[in-house]
């Protein structure tokens, strides 16, 4: 399968015109929550001629090209570095979770370990307020808009509630990104024990492919506990990424 997507990846390079600097895993298989017919989500980073930058309509802000398969379906994501630059300094989840250190990856084409310097400062360094925040209102929009209204009320959806609402009391508590797996993160004791029985729970319906059951709703209680716990601004908790190292990224993928 990582061959079958490589090749998508470099059809779509030549399509677009564009050049790839890196590529991996994200979604369902990423969370450790998959399951055999779980769809193949990737995410990707690319660049263009340094000339496309100093035009409108030149410069592409992001890609996204699903791929329909006899039996399965490739799901490609793209950021222009520039994008994925501004999201990490503003601690986006997404960008976050791209640097994890244990990330699979499907190719990887940026030089002098510029992205390596980059990813494991962002790991170190994001900002936990901005982060929780992003997870709450992650788990409080997918909570409000499928669960407590009732239009998809399943395991599913109530994983990814779920997860939400783990990550940001995993960081309020622990200080740290919490693990990204859902098996590991149902297992990270700063968290509490209910929260992470829950996760575990529906963890565990989504590895078996019973997402799209319909449930009780039985994570609405852990939002409403955690949207109403304090998460004080310390000082230790306002932080970003180095500017310097997102810039350094960015000049050396532009291809000139």
């Amino acid at each position: 399968m990582r061959e079958k997507i490589r090749e998508k990846l470099f059809e779509l390079e030549r399509e677009k015109n564009i050049h790839l600097i890196n590529a991996r895993e994200r979604g369902s298989r990423m969370l450790g929550a998959s399951h055999e017919d779980s769809d193949w989500d990737v995410l990707f980073l690319f660049a263009q001629d340094a000339a496309n930058y100093a035009t409108i309509h030149g410069r592409i802000d992001s890609i996204h090209e699903p791929h329909l398969g006899e039996n399965e379906e490739i799901d490609l994501h793209g950021w222009n570095i520039d994008k994925f630059g501004g999201l990490i300094r503003d601690s986006n989840p997404n960008a976050i979770e791209y640097c994890r250190a244990d990330a699979k990856e499907y190719l990887s084409f940026h030089e002098g370990g510029t992205f390596d310097a980059l990813a494991k400062n962002a790991r170190e360094n994001f900002n936990h307020m901005s982060l929780y925040h992003h997870y709450i209102s992650m788990g409080k929009r997918n909570w409000k808009k499928y669960i407590d209204s009732g239009n998809d009320c399943t395991k599913g959806r109530q994983f990814y509630v779920a997860r939400s609402i783990a990550m940001a009391e995993g960081i309020r508590k622990g200080g740290e990104m919490p693990p990204l797996d859902a098996r590991e993160l149902a297992d990270y004791e700063p968290i509490s024990l209910e929260t992470r029985k829950i996760l575990a729970k529906l963890t565990e319906a989504k590895r078996v492919g019973h997402g799209p059951q319909e449930s009780p709703d039985i994570v609405g209680a852990l939002y409403e506990l955690e949207s109403e716990a304090p998460m004080e601004p310390t000082d230790e908790r306002i932080n970003s990424p180095d500017d310097e190292l997102i810039d350094d990224f960015i000049r050396t993928a532009i291809v000139r």
